[in-house]
């Protein structure tokens, strides 16, 4: 029994440590932690971005939401090093849905550019690995 147990940790611990090391790719982010210390798209003051940035908006009551996550994860992964990758659960959300004029989850945001005058790109819908890619290829000149 006690090798059983142990099998079934160590299978655990190889198997689980794939999914913590794409969370760190793709942030799960409150709105108003993403408004405070990621971009404010009510500030009046020019920031620049220094890289450009990609939302997932989602929820986890939508199973479309469920199917496009594993997609989001690859592209995340991929692109890390030259795209910020944020998620945030449309429940939890007030300004920003309006502000972006989103009505859909899942919905994602290509932003790149500054706070007063952001390029903004919306798609929505469950849209496979490969075009996320182009898209973000597309829209963030990589």
């Amino acid at each position: 029994m006690k090798k059983i147990s142990l099998c079934l940790f160590l299978l655990t611990m190889i198997f689980g440590c794939k999914k913590d090391e794409t969370e760190i790719f793709l942030v799960d982010i409150t709105e108003k932690d993403f408004v405070e210390n990621v971009f404010d798209f009510n500030d009046s003051q020019d920031v620049v971005l220094e890289r450009p940035i990609f939302v997932y908006l989602y929820s986890d009551a939508s199973p479309s939401c469920s199917v496009a996550l594993p997609a989001v994860e690859k592209v995340a992964e991929k692109f890390h090093k030259k795209v910020d990758f944020y998620k945030i659960n449309v429940i939890f959300t007030n300004k920003f849905l309006e502000n972006f004029d989103i009505h859909v989850a899942p919905s994602y945001l290509f932003i790149k550019g500054n706070s007063s005058d952001a390029a903004v790109r919306k798609e929505f819908g469950v849209i496979d690995s490969d075009i996320l890619k182009e898209f973000i290829v597309q829209e963030f000149d990589l």
